[in-house]
């Protein structure tokens, strides 16, 4: 799977696969993955601790994420092309726009929208607001989601 430094689909999918099988054989749950509107790759999911310490889970899971997920992950995000949702995209431009932030219509990802956080803190910050609003409004579904690149 790594072994070429490329990670498809197929090869993300099966990490998740074993994921969730070892989360299940540990007794906790997860929920089904949706893909992240904010990437269109990377997967948004919940653990469920089944009514279990959440404490034993949060070991439990991270030893699972080590072994099965982290690298793959990684490599799968940083190889494939990310593009944000278009709906998501436009209500975070319209919110930068009104925040006196010119945003341009190419900007198909989090990081162009936001800029540089360690150059830019207040730009970063304010797109951290418009997309957690949007998200919201336009995913209230989704509870948990990252942020790549």
């Amino acid at each position: 799977m790594l072994a070429d430094g490329a990670v498809d689909k197929a090869d993300y999918d099966k990490a998740f696969s074993n994921l969730f099988r070892c989360m299940s054989e540990g007794g906790y749950g997860v929920t089904n993955p949706q893909i992240n509107p904010a990437d269109g790759l990377s997967y948004s999911y919940e653990y469920d601790t089944q009514g279990r310490d959440s404490r034993a889970m949060s070991e439990h899971s991270l030893a699972c994420e080590q072994k099965y997920w982290f690298a793959v992950s990684a490599a799968y995000m940083a190889t494939n092309e990310q593009r944000m949702e278009e709906s998501l995209r436009a209500s975070m431009q319209t919110c930068m726009k009104a925040a006196g932030y010119d945003i341009p219509d190419d900007a198909k990802t989090f990081r162009t929208i936001a800029g540089d956080p360690f150059e830019e803190g207040t730009r970063n910050r304010r797109a951290m607001d418009c997309f957690s609003n949007a998200m919201t409004r336009l995913h209230p579904d989704i509870k948990s989601f990252g942020l790549y690149g």
